[in-house]
């Protein structure tokens, strides 16, 4: 009985106020990340991190996205080109993708910088990588 008059002076001081609950805050733009395809997408649950396919991300599962920093769990396939890329054998791990330094380009806000962590917890490590250029699109 206490839970209904407690919920029904809530609603009677939201009419009497003439004040809405307001939802969460997002961020104030879409964040898109366009990675080496060069198509802008929002949390997308594959990425290929180098044009000719030896690094990507799949069965991305996002556990933050939108502000400032974007972080992803996935399956992590890559090769080192070792002893060169054509017959490097191809590896697959677990592990993390994060995405930081949002830049504004053509009107939108993308996520530009990417790093690749290999392993969980104590035996987790960066894999050696670094892109070209950025992965905003200008």
């Amino acid at each position: 009985m206490r839970l209904i008059a407690y919920s029904t002076l809530a609603v009677a001081a939201v009419i009497v106020h003439g004040e809405r609950p307001t939802a969460p805050t997002r961020h104030r733009s879409p964040v898109f990340f366009a990675g080496a395809s060069r198509v802008p997408r929002e949390a997308p649950a594959r990425v290929a991190l180098n044009a000719d396919g030896s690094l990507d991300v799949t069965r991305l599962r996002w556990t933050s996205w939108g502000s400032r920093d974007a972080s992803g769990v996935g399956v992590v396939r890559w090769h080192g080109c070792s002893p060169d890329c054509a017959r490097a054998s191809q590896h697959v791990e677990s592990g993390e993708l994060q995405l930081s330094n949002v830049r504004r380009c053509h009107g939108r806000s993308y996520y530009s910088y990417a790093t690749v962590y290999l392993g969980a917890h104590e035996r987790r490590r960066q894999l050696d990588w670094k892109p070209l250029n950025g992965y905003a699109p200008c």
